[in-house]
């Protein structure tokens, strides 16, 4: 009975640690379908999500709407058109950063847009790692990077923006709880083949 009950609890531990790796690991999502058009989203996210959004588009343009843009694959997305748009990753949330990144661009239907567009990322500290440039924003296209320690992405204004995807950077200690759940799985399958 006593092996009964040390084997349950390894294998809990065991299953427990993965699952929390496995959660580090997935992707999230933000489609702006969960909002009415024309709501201001800048804090929305901030809890569920970790991201709040802040526009650049001067004093009368620090709030972020959505818009309806039924002609897309979604009703809703992220209002650019009034100028650049700040995506920040809470820190608290996201100590080490994101590493994967896209977003869907959605040109302006009135044909606002610049054919070569720059689109910033930004460290924990403010300090630009890299950007994507001469970005045609007059057709709707999916914006993708792959780099380790984003915070903060500045998106360029007179577009669109939907399907928000982004991949965090694995804690070291969630790496560690997930290297110490496939050891202790490992360990209880070697026990049971010597005990049989």
């Amino acid at each position: 009975m006593r092996n009964r009950i040390m084997r349950t609890l390894a294998l809990g531990t065991v299953l427990g640690a993965w699952a929390l790796g496995a959660a580090a690991h997935a992707d999230t999502t933000i489609n702006f379908d969960d909002v009415y058009a024309g709501e201001v989203v800048n804090n929305t996210y901030s809890v569920s999500k970790g991201v709040s959004f802040v526009g650049e588009g001067g004093p009368f343009y620090t709030d972020v709407q959505t818009t309806d843009t039924t002609f897309t694959s979604a009703p809703n997305s992220l209002d650019g058109s009034h100028g650049a748009v700040d995506i920040l990753f809470d820190s608290t949330k996201y100590g080490v950063g994101i590493d994967k990144f896209s977003i869907d661009l959605v040109a302006d239907p009135l044909g606002y847009g610049s054919s070569n567009a720059s689109y910033s990322f930004y460290d924990k500290n403010g300090a630009l790692l890299f950007s994507l440039d001469n970005i045609d924003q007059t057709i709707s296209q999916t914006l993708t990077f792959n780099g380790l320690g984003v915070q903060k992405v500045v998106l360029a204004g007179d577009a669109n923006y939907d399907n928000l995807t982004f991949h965090p950077v694995p804690e070291p200690g969630t790496v560690a709880a997930l290297f110490v759940g496939l050891s202790g799985l490992g360990a209880l399958m070697l026990r049971r083949k010597r005990l049989s």
